[in-house]
């Protein structure tokens, strides 16, 4: 947790950044997409219904080749802070107006979750 606040980020945030970071030293892509869940109540009038509100972000991440660690984290805290802005869009929506190929072996958008608890 120190780490991370002396980068100016979150633990979740420094962890993913060496996730996605493996991700792409592993892959050979550059280009590295996670996702995470998120609770699904981000307003106050939400926080006393029953009910499952969880949804799934897809979480973007492009790695420049010489990048730095801190300078990933910094992309990476970038991109989950504008994503979490974005939580209210169902997980379904996206891949409705995304529509990336679809095939039975793997699902749309992200293969791989990301998930601390």
């Amino acid at each position: 947790a120190s780490t991370a606040r002396a980068l100016g980020a979150t633990p979740f945030q420094l962890l993913l950044t060496a996730f996605q970071w493996l991700l792409a030293r592993w892959s050979g892509q550059a280009d590295v997409v996670v996702g995470t869940p998120v609770a699904g109540r981000p307003r106050v009038e939400l926080e006393d219904v029953v009910g499952f509100f969880a949804n799934t972000l897809a979480i973007r991440t492009t790695f420049a080749a010489g990048d730095s660690f801190a300078a990933a984290l910094r992309r990476v805290r970038d991109g989950v802070l504008a994503d979490l802005a974005h939580q209210d869009l169902p997980f379904e929506e996206l891949v409705r107006v995304l529509r990336p190929p679809r095939t039975l072996r793997h699902p749309p958008v992200f293969q791989v979750l990301f998930a601390l608890q």
